[in-house]
């Protein structure tokens, strides 16, 4: 096939698509390969994703120009403030942030061909009560955006990809729901 298109198909099986924090989700993988392939590994990942709001600033630092010589900068951890000449203006981005992520090797390096099904296991995370992974990405800059909106709900994705060097990855994604 051109450019790796048609190589195959990866199916997420699921008991459920609804699950609990803290809850096991049990699944298969099925892969169907047309032709043997050469691949790194065979994983599986479970991700989160939130909107949220990004201030960035924007330094006028000669007068009239409008424009940071420096460029836009977003605030973070690490981020200083300094006491210059200027004018500042405040930017506010909504971004899809990764709050969760988790991934497993179901296969190592090896040859694939024809139809394989893996089984596999995967702990929902344990959420607080904001619905935040207890044990995700920390979520700094709502500390310092007291008057920004609140983010958005997590949304969260199940993964299975077949790394294959030189070609397009075989791929499958789905939406499930952690509560």
């Amino acid at each position: 096939m051109v450019f790796g298109f048609g190589e195959g198909k990866i199916e997420i099986q699921l008991p459920k698509q609804n699950y609990s924090s803290g809850e096991l989700i049990t699944g298969k993988l099925l892969l169907t390969l047309n032709s043997p392939k050469k691949a790194r590994e065979l994983r599986v990942a479970l991700s989160g994703t939130q909107k949220q709001q990004v201030v960035r600033t924007v330094t006028d630092r000669r007068a009239g120009s409008g424009l940071d010589p420096m460029g836009p900068r977003d605030f973070g951890i690490n981020s200083q403030s300094s006491r210059n000449q200027g004018r500042y203006s405040m930017e506010y981005d909504i971004k899809d942030v990764v709050v969760y992520e988790f991934k497993a090797v179901l296969d190592g390096e090896k040859e694939y061909s024809g139809f394989s099904e893996y089984s596999f296991e995967i702990s929902a995370p344990a959420l607080n009560q904001g619905n935040v992974p207890q044990n995700g990405v920390i979520n700094v800059l709502k500390a310092l955006q007291p008057f920004s909106q609140s983010p958005g709900p997590i949304r969260w994705e199940l993964a299975a990809s077949l790394d294959v060097p030189g070609s397009f990855d075989v791929n499958k994604k789905i939406q499930i729901s952690i509560v």
